[in-house]
């Protein structure tokens, strides 16, 4: 029975991971929903850590010649009714985001939205302050958008906490040891 219910928790958790984040402790970026299709997939991460709750993360998968921006990854994701928002349009700037809501998860307007910049390094995530408005920046393959509801006292973003699982291979091992480990008990 328990080997069934960690085959059970390995096929689950293996079809939402896989943005490796650590590759020596087998963790990866925990990903909620998937849109898109392509061979090229960004991650968006959103925290609500601030007003209580706790980290998100999507991934946007794309193909072409054309390059999305982080103002499409929001929109896909919001068009498949994961992840509502609120932005103010400016001329000449494009959207400002307002607030995000996901599930019984709100932010703080009065606290504001940082977007920084995540690029991962293995292991881990060098974050950056994003230096452009989500209409003009561009997505890379495997690039991270993080959102945290809040900046540090010098303005600068804070990034968001990464939601993060055993990877996929690292589950398939704990199986396979608990599984086998479990099967010699019985033989004696």
């Amino acid at each position: 029975m328990i080997f069934r219910s960690l085959a059970l928790f390995a096929l689950t958790a293996t079809a939402s991971a896989d943005l490796v984040i650590d590759s020596a402790l087998g963790t990866s970026l925990d990903v909620s929903h998937a849109v898109g299709s392509g061979d090229l997939t960004s991650y968006m991460v959103i925290d609500f850590g601030a007003t209580g709750g706790e980290s998100v993360a999507f991934s946007y998968s794309w193909s072409g010649p054309t390059t999305p921006t982080s103002n499409d990854m929001i929109e896909a994701i919001v068009d498949e009714g994961f992840l509502s928002w609120e932005y103010t349009e400016f001329a000449g700037f494009g959207r400002a985001i307002d607030n995000f809501t996901y599930g019984d998860m709100t932010g703080d307007q009065s606290l504001f939205w940082g977007l920084s910049l995540g690029e991962v390094v293995d292991p881990g995530v060098s974050w950056e302050g994003s230096p452009v408005g989500i209409s003009t920046n561009l997505l890379g393959n495997n690039s991270i958008d993080g959102w945290y509801n809040g900046f540090n006292e010098d303005f600068s973003t804070i990034p968001p906490v990464l939601p993060l699982v055993p990877a996929p291979g690292v589950l398939t091992a704990l199986v396979l040891v608990g599984g086998s480990g479990r099967h010699r008990r019985h033989t004696h």
